[in-house]
């Protein structure tokens, strides 16, 4: 898309394989839902991902999804290359990836219903900007929804600074990854040589330096290295948008478009021009000094209902990630107990109904469940602890889980996805997730989030197809280390007494495969 004079090459320094649970069609179809669209089914839809590199993200789609139709276009031949060997590997037949400008793209590949461009806006010149407008307003069925990625002002001005900065330091460089780790020696060097104490710049740039470890070269490369990085303010966009006759929708991370999580102050005055949603918006990237967004958009004359109403809940299958940080949840009494995911959000209850529900949707985790069975579930448990029920509980459920929903405790959903929270005596993980395993990539989940599997767990999940029962497992996994096929560790050791592995195996197999379950890699 950008000349290469003035663009690191994709085909030299592909950007890793991940997908991005945030442009799935389901996000998309369950926000358009609250909002009052009528979005395609997603499991019978048509899907286009601009931009979509070796697939990472468009192909677990694919697989998950196999009676909707999937296109992705990508500039760089090698990624797309790469991209149909795994589509091959997997036998997939309803997608298709090419190797195409956005700017060439042809009209007759007909009209979707998602569309997602993931990291391409903000690094590519205007006019392919415009172009992925136009792509979306001509290509965009009457109730489809656009998702754009994109880095905004001001939060991208302080990190358009260390872009600078790391643009000025390899300068005289050629090599991709030399520059990239000249890049972070730079950020290490800054941030251990300007103090932090009392300091916003010096503690910004440890917060950046402690950021750049955690990602790849391939992220810095093209993130902060590129030719082109253009920012933008959220009002500049929705204007661009428009004129192309698209609306704001609202953004792929819910809980981002609510103005409740300011002070009270704060709130008052944005509550003042809520009828703007877009200068609501606007005034709460100064606050946040936010830096990316993730934006949905649909068609200029598609009637949209921002008051959501709450039956609309009952629509969706419903899951939840968190566990009470105590063992058994006691109904019968006030006393309080906290849900809390690792690194996530916590939410702490003390009336009957909201823990019961909760404790059920964690208890049946990762699976979603339809809302007539939480209700069943919610009914039965109350009365048999004896505890009167309030008189409409419909809405006081649905409610609730809205309150889950908006603080990222409880997601909503409009499939159900084939997965199980408990190992069978042949588990079974999917023929993608094998795959990937088997190539050391990353490993996508059924809930289309990314994982790095350690070696011993990336052996255990090609193993998982189904045929194989747990004592063959075991079996298969001690002839790999005698065979030196991989190294077994233990604390990131490696261990070579075989006693000691077999005994590793019979004690903590069963965990391994049920942390797979939990993650949502194990499937019926």
């Amino acid at each position: 898309m950008i000349s290469e004079t003035k663009q690191i090459s994709y085909d030299d320094v592909p950007y890793e394989i991940l997908s991005f649970p945030q442009s799935h069609p389901d996000r998309l179809a369950v926000i358009g839902k609250l909002f009052g669209m009528t979005p395609a089914p997603v499991d019978k839809c048509r899907v286009l991902e601009l931009g979509c590199a070796q697939g990472g993200n468009i192909i677990p789609m694919a697989f998950n999804l196999p009676h909707s139709e999937f296109v992705g276009i990508d500039l760089s031949s090698n990624q797309i290359a790469t991209g149909c060997e795994m589509i091959k590997a997997v036998d997939l037949k309803n997608i298709t990836l090419k190797q195409a400008n956005v700017q060439n793209f042809n009209e007759s590949e007909g009209k979707f219903d998602y569309i997602i461009s993931h990291g391409i806006y903000s690094w590519v010149p205007e006019d392919v900007q415009e172009k992925i407008f136009q792509i979306c307003d001509t290509q965009l069925n009457p109730q489809g929804i656009a998702y754009i990625s994109y880095n905004t002002y001001p939060g991208w001005r302080m990190n358009g600074m260390i872009r600078d900065m790391m643009l000025y330091h390899t300068s005289g460089l050629t090599d991709p990854n030399t520059k990239a780790n000249q890049a972070r020696a730079l950020i290490a060097f800054l941030s251990e040589t300007i103090t932090a104490e009392k300091n916003p710049y010096g503690e910004f740039l440890k917060s950046e330096l402690k950021r750049l470890k955690k990602v790849s070269n391939s992220y810095i490369i093209h993130e902060m290295l590129e030719g082109f990085n253009l920012p933008c303010y959220f009002h500049e966009f929705v204007n661009r948008a428009k004129r192309k006759e698209l609306q704001y929708l609202g953004e792929a991370e819910f809980k981002t478009m609510l103005i409740n999580s300011f002070s009270p102050k704060v709130y008052e005055t944005l509550k003042g021009i809520k009828n703007d949603i877009i200068a609501t918006e606007q005034y709460m990237d100064y606050l946040r000094n936010r830096a990316f967004r993730q934006t949905l958009l649909c068609h200029q004359n598609v009637k949209l209902n921002r008051a959501i109403d709450l039956k609309l809940i009952e629509e969706f299958k419903l899951s939840a990630y968190s566990k009470p940080e105590i063992g058994d949840v006691n109904l019968a009494d006030d006393k309080e107990v906290t849900f809390s995911q690792m690194m996530g959000p916590k939410l702490t209850l003390n009336k009957p109904l909201p823990k019961a529900v909760l404790s059920y949707l964690c208890e049946m985790s990762p699976q979603s469940i339809g809302y007539d069975e939480i209700i069943a579930y919610a009914d039965k448990i109350l009365s048999e602890n004896n505890i009167k029920m309030p008189n409409d509980m419909n809405s006081a459920v649905c409610g609730f889980l809205m309150k889950c929903y908006v603080n990222n405790i409880v997601e909503f959903s409009s499939i159900i996805p084939r997965l199980v929270n408990k190992i069978s005596e042949y588990p079974r993980a999917s023929a993608l997730a094998r795959h990937q395993a088997q190539l050391g990539i990353n490993v996508t989940s059924q809930r289309h989030i990314s994982g790095k599997l350690n070696l011993l767990g990336r052996k255990l999940i090609s193993l998982l197809n189904g045929d194989n029962d747990l004592k063959t497992i075991k079996e298969k996994l001690l002839k790999m280390v005698e065979t030196n096929e991989f190294e077994f560790q233990i604390d990131d050791k490696p261990v070579r007494d075989m006693k000691r592995v077999k005994m590793f195996l019979d004690k903590k197999l069963k965990v391994c495969l049920q942390q797979m379950a939990e993650n949502a890699l194990l499937i019926e």
